[in-house]
């Protein structure tokens, strides 16, 4: 069977629209959740999100260089990682309004990363 100039178009239109649909879907997917104490798993270009209590104020650091942080939304403590190249990095949460005497390392918590491509 051959396929004529307008099939050609056609099936060429087809597959524009199936790519756009799968990226498009691609992108809603691409926020996740971390899980504090825990590992989670990203692929590059990913958005990780943390989101903390309200009720307290944190110090939140990166260690490794597989994220970095984007974006940190006032008031509601939502941090945001982007997983720029793949390799491991952790995310090192530190309330602080912790009392006198308070162990930083008892207090500290983490997300632990590992970024794919």
């Amino acid at each position: 069977m051959r396929h004529t100039p307008r099939m050609r178009m056609i099936h060429l239109a087809g597959l524009l629209i199936l790519m756009a649909s799968v990226s498009v879907g691609a992108e809603k997917q691409s926020e996740v959740p971390l899980r504090l104490g825990g590992q989670t798993m990203l692929h590059v270009g990913q958005v990780g999100v943390l989101q903390l209590s309200v009720n307290h104020s944190y110090s939140v650091r990166v260690a490794g260089d597989a994220v970095r942080s984007v974006e940190q939304t006032e008031g509601a403590s939502k941090y945001s990682f982007r997983a720029v190249r793949a390799g491991k990095a952790s995310v090192l949460i530190t309330p602080t309004d912790r009392k006198r005497g308070d162990c930083v390392d008892c207090v500290t918590r983490h997300c632990f990363l590992t970024v794919v491509p």
